[in-house]
């Protein structure tokens, strides 16, 4: 990692990283975009996405980032997604991560979320992902 920093400041480069190690990613990238099923979810800037992720689904996964500090890892509560992933080659009605989602509403099962400005500055596609709309995890 510190030879792709070094090699993307020297050289100017823009470098793909596609990680499942969020830690990684919250090191050395400065935007993020967030995948499920094959669709963005998410995307922004990075420290201000998980700083305040809007999608359930990128909640999920950044629960899960264990923290070296002893203190916040015994105080943070992760988000456990019940079920399992849908087939990605089945075609889907709605939201991919509906099946899956702890804030699941009925326009969920029925529409695919368009990707919208949210708090964080990026976008993400939810019909929840409103500050004012979405429910705290």
């Amino acid at each position: 990692m510190h030879l792709f920093e070094s090699l993307r400041e020297r050289l100017g480069l823009t470098i793909v990283i596609v990680a499942h190690d969020l830690a990684i990613v919250r090191e050395v990238c400065s935007a993020v975009t967030v995948m499920y099923l094959g669709r963005i979810v998410e995307e922004g800037s990075a420290r201000p996405l998980f700083a305040n992720p809007a999608h359930p689904y990128s909640q999920a996964l950044l629960s899960a980032v264990p923290s070296a500090d002893p203190r916040i890892e015994r105080s943070r509560r992760r988000i456990l997604l019940a079920g399992d992933p849908p087939s990605p080659s089945r075609l889907l009605q709605g939201c991919g991560f509906s099946s899956r989602c702890p804030t699941v509403i009925e326009g969920c099962r029925r529409d695919v979320p368009a990707l919208r400005l949210v708090q964080h500055g990026g976008r993400a596609a939810c019909h929840l992902a409103d500050a004012e709309k979405r429910p705290v995890l």
